[in-house]
């Protein structure tokens, strides 16, 4: 494990602020830049933003410091403060650039604020530095998906769920990604994992349905889209599944019946339903 600046590079995320240096191993002897951003960042403290204001202070005194640098940008991330973020990791960057895990929350920031192009860019050098992290192969897999490259999305996702297979938002992200690219067996696995650890889950009932109905099992799909319906009876896409399973099985009265279902509750799908509608009068 490589040691700079008194931080843990092992961390994987950045804690809340008086957290930040708690994961360091007691052995490590840290440089006095370190000790005091361990001062000033008090675990008793009411607000990460009286955390960033007095790291602001400390990096005032002591521009040059990267560790300084990197405390406030976590401070900045725990407020929220994306672009102050941005702005200090690449400060950090500048005055050190061999700290390579600063590009993984770097890279976060510029994601969360839609700047994907250098978002791509640092996730990439995230994954280069730590191929092991499924941190970084599933941040860089949320920017894949949200540039509409799928099959690139799908292989990071699926590098990240090897990497940690207990992870179900993953094999979520799996699900909805592999129903859409028309991979239906593996998103139907995905989905199977989701709902090992929470059968409740209705929007994975519901995107399960989905892949049964474009499988064209409708037997299958309609007792997910039920499922679903238990959770929440007002659950707009499983109404919209119902009906289409009953339409493909000839029963057109009913698919009316529970598109008029989503047209009442004005859900997400309720003008997908008006369009069957009218299409059904």
């Amino acid at each position: 494990m490589r040691i700079r600046f008194g931080l843990c590079v092992a961390a994987p995320v950045i804690l809340g602020a008086g957290l930040l240096l708690a994961v360091c191993r007691p052995a490590i002897l840290m440089p006095p830049s370190a000790i005091s951003v361990r001062a000033v960042m008090d675990p008793g403290a009411a607000r990460a933003r009286v955390a960033a204001q007095k790291l602001q202070m400390a990096v005032r005194r002591a521009p040059a410091d990267p560790g300084l640098h990197f405390a406030l940008a976590g401070a900045y991330d725990d407020l929220h403060h994306s672009r102050a973020a941005i702005a200090e990791y690449r400060a950090v960057l500048r005055l050190d650039p061999g700290q390579e895990q600063v590009h993984l929350r770097l890279g976060t920031d510029l994601k969360h604020l839609q700047l994907l192009a250098p978002a791509e860019h640092e996730l990439r050098l995230a994954v280069r530095a730590d191929p092991a992290s499924p941190l970084a192969h599933e941040a860089l897999a949320e920017v894949l998906a949200m540039t509409q490259r799928e099959p690139a999305a799908i292989a990071e996702y699926q590098k990240a769920t090897r990497l940690a297979p207990d992870s179900i938002d993953t094999y979520r992200s799996l699900l909805s990604l592999e129903d859409r690219d028309g991979r239906y067996d593996d998103a139907i696995a995905a989905g199977r994992h989701v709902l090992a650890a929470s059968p409740n889950d209705s929007q994975t009932l519901d995107d399960m349905a989905d892949c049964y109905l474009n499988k064209r099992q409708w037997r299958t799909a309609f007792a997910y889209s039920r499922r679903a319906l238990r959770i929440d009876p007002t659950d707009s896409q499983a109404h919209t599944h119902l009906g289409i399973v009953y339409l493909n099985q000839g029963n057109e009265a009913a698919a009316v019946a529970e598109w008029r279902q989503v047209a009442v509750h004005q859900c997400i799908s309720g003008q997908a339903a008006r369009d069957l509608l009218a299409r059904h009068p």
